[in-house]
């Protein structure tokens, strides 16, 4: 479940991982940034978890994601064949909503209930302590002097130093921005947002080096996050249909 995949699942009444899940918000790999409704969901997340799930792409397991709230299920993947099976089979004249709860709830009650360990939770308190400096400079420097041998955190750590300078920026101020936004503020700001990363950002030669070429050397606008200046940050916010109305204002 990568990226948009965030959106479409948070939106789902069960949201069910197994034992061989993964989950992330990547986008800063490619020059782009949590989108689909991705404001919404990581700005509702604990420690400022969202905010580093942004910043680096970690990856989250099934553990981090029942633990943030992100599932709602667990089911062994041993059973995926006889969920589907027992979906097929059912009286689905009855509610709906029932039908597909009972079944659901069958499996993830008889599931063994094995989950790895959850990275989150264990580094909760590192998170919370990173992500809460005053700004994203800070943020930064705290994440270029962590020192560990935990290779989740390296991984996060690592990502986070050589992904798009100016999505990392842009994430950290959509965040804050949109910290007290509705659902559907969220949206119309985060289609401004995407409409520029592709006219006028980073994401063309981050698909370009990650999904086309493959060669995994994007050249990225800005080295550093700080040559990312406060009038190309307002540049990306702008509407980029002038003064009309959003295209998404009668959601």
């Amino acid at each position: 479940i990568m990226g948009g995949g965030f959106g479409l699942m948070a939106g789902a009444d069960f949201r069910v991982v197994t034992d061989t899940s993964v989950m992330a918000m990547p986008e800063i790999t490619i020059g782009l940034y949590p989108d689909v409704g991705g404001s919404w969901i990581l700005n509702r997340l604990p420690a400022k978890i969202g905010l580093f799930m942004a910043l680096t792409g970690c990856r989250l397991n099934p553990a981090d994601a029942m633990y943030l709230g992100l599932a709602n299920r667990f089911i062994d993947h041993a059973f995926r064949k006889k969920v589907l099976e027992s979906l097929q089979a059912a009286d689905w004249s009855e509610d709906h909503y029932q039908v597909a709860s009972d079944v659901v709830q069958y499996y993830a009650d008889n599931s063994a209930g094995w989950l790895p360990y959850s990275k989150i939770r264990e580094h909760r308190d590192l998170i919370a302590r990173m992500m809460g400096k005053s700004n994203l400079s800070a943020i930064i420097a705290d994440l270029k002097a962590l020192e560990t041998e935990d290779s989740w955190l390296e991984q996060a750590r690592n990502i986070a130093l050589t992904g798009s300078a100016l999505s990392a920026v842009i994430a950290y101020e959509q965040l804050k921005r949109s910290r007290y936004d509705s659902l559907k503020e969220v949206f119309q700001s985060e289609l401004v947002l995407s409409i520029n990363c592709v006219l006028k950002g980073d994401l063309q030669e981050g698909v370009r080096a990650l999904l086309v070429d493959k060669d995994n050397q994007p050249q990225w606008t800005y080295s550093v996050i700080e040559e990312v200046t406060q009038e190309k940050v307002a540049d990306m916010f702008a509407p980029p249909w002038g003064e009309s109305a959003n295209p998404l204002s009668n959601l």
